[in-house]
């Protein structure tokens, strides 16, 4: 897939009208349950970040999101830093510099566990000593026989 087929798919999926109520509620899952993982001095890196719902309502210092999808930077606060490129690139965006990474409903997509291996060593690379890496899947209990 093209990375101008993943903004079609993201515009079929995504639809702009839902946004509003997606950013809300990240806004209160940041400020609720996140934000105690992330301190105002930490450099923040979103991996696959969609729109933005988690980098534009996090806390921190520095934020950067990174995405496929060039039409991402649109929904991004102007204060944060856009890359285009792919999670498996991680560390020639950020290397050794990150103190947390996050993905939501990301490593169900990757295509492998080789890729999977790939994308994890890129994390390590990315994070500071003492970085940490923060992941949000899908409840496999509400999918059954889904991955």
């Amino acid at each position: 897939m093209n990375n101008n087929d993943l903004s079609s798919l993201y515009n079929i999926r995504f639809a702009k009208n839902q946004l509003f109520r997606k950013n809300e509620i990240w806004r209160v899952i940041c400020k609720v349950f996140l934000n105690r993982f992330v301190k105002q001095s930490d450099v923040v890196v979103d991996v696959a970040c969609g729109y933005g719902e988690f980098i534009n309502n996090i806390s921190a210092q520095k934020k950067i999101a990174i995405d496929l999808n060039p039409n991402t930077k649109a929904y991004l606060k102007p204060e944060i830093e856009f890359h285009e490129c792919k999670a498996t690139e991680l560390s020639s965006v950020i290397l050794g510099a990150a103190d947390v990474i996050f993905t939501s409903n990301f490593l169900e997509h990757l295509p492998d566990k080789e890729t999977l291996e790939l994308f994890l060593d890129q994390v390590l690379m990315a994070l500071k000593p003492g970085g940490i890496y923060l992941i949000l899947g899908p409840n496999l209990r509400y999918l059954p026989g889904k991955y």
